[in-house]
């Protein structure tokens, strides 16, 4: 006797008159004639509203490894807690703080530099491409989170900078992912006159989006017609800067580039819907920062390809 094999997504029903059978579509009601087929035992059908599923989540599956692959390219990266209270710093000395935070090893709070050797306050002029009493200076600054045992050799606050596990805070939302390779080559990239600039995004921890990497008052929304953005006036007015400046601001950001293969790429970049660049979102190149869902990885570089680009935004779509 042969086996009777339905396509799933309807529903049947036989005519005992006719001996007919018919499908159902359940969400519209519609009564549609069904054929004979024959075909090789332990075969599947499926609807063509289940293709569509499939194909969809094919689809979605390799935007998702290509995602994952991106995030894996982007190497090795510390925690920032995103509650270190960074403002009683200079903003110049929050860029070199988190600069150091790359020379702590796996699971300790010690620095060392050039692979074992530990980071003292004698190499620290070296190190950060600073000179001596500015190094002095910021070790001063930053005491809260960097300290100095008797022989000079130097630790960081462990509880806002972590390279390791998350074992005495497992909410890893509260923290941001910085790509140590990548900042520390934009680090050395950027002239020592604008390390300030590094240092105000890196005051706005607590103000960058998760998912799309740019800065807003609500971090954890996930659609991003939902996001409470804050324009480059709203970041004018939360790290003191003149707002009569922000066109300024914005050229200041689009000069400071790092090395990505043979290209370069902006820290950060400016999105607007056309008309003044005083009301542009900010977002962050998550080369540098990025601690979220992978899936927006490729919008979210296209961004940061080539200095000077003019970007522009649509409802919740960017485009250039």
């Amino acid at each position: 006797m042969d086996e009777i094999l339905s396509i799933g997504g309807y529903d049947y029903i036989s005519n005992p008159e006719t001996g007919e059978t018919s499908a159902v579509n359940p969400d519209t009601g519609e009564i549609l004639p069904t054929v004979t087929l024959r075909m090789p035992a332990n075969s599947q059908i499926i609807s063509p509203k289940a293709a569509a599923a499939m194909a969809d989540r094919i689809q979605r599956y390799k935007i998702y490894k290509e995602n994952l692959e991106r995030a894996n390219q982007l190497g090795k990266f510390n925690f920032l807690s995103i509650d270190a209270n960074f403002s009683a710093l200079a903003p110049a000395n929050v860029a070199r703080l988190v600069y150091l935070s790359t020379y702590l090893p796996f699971n300790d709070s010690s620095l060392r530099f050039k692979n074992t050797r530990q980071l003292s306050n004698r190499n620290l002029p070296e190190v950060l491409g600073i000179s001596k009493s500015q190094a002095n200076r910021f070790l001063e600054d930053a005491s809260r989170y960097v300290t100095v045992d008797n022989d000079g050799y130097l630790a960081l606050d462990n509880n806002a900078f972590i390279f390791g596990s998350l074992k005495q805070n497992p909410n890893s939302s509260a923290f941001q992912k910085l790509y140590r390779n990548s900042f520390r080559k934009l680090y050395k990239a950027t002239d020592v006159s604008k390390h300030k600039l590094l240092g105000y995004i890196f005051m706005m921890l607590p103000y960058i989006s998760k998912e799309y990497n740019l800065l807003c008052s609500n971090i954890y929304e996930t659609e991003l017609w939902e996001i409470d953005t804050l324009s480059v006036s709203r970041f004018c007015r939360a790290i003191d800067y003149s707002e009569a400046n922000a066109h300024r601001l914005i050229k200041e950001y689009e000069s400071i580039t790092f090395p990505v293969g043979n290209t370069q790429e902006q820290f950060c970049t400016f999105v607007s819907d056309g008309g003044n660049r005083a009301d542009s979102l900010i977002y962050i190149n998550p080369r540098i920062l990025y601690n979220g869902s992978n899936a927006h990885l490729f919008e979210l570089h296209s961004l940061f390809y080539k200095a000077n680009s003019c970007y522009t935004y649509s409802q919740n779509c960017i485009v250039q």
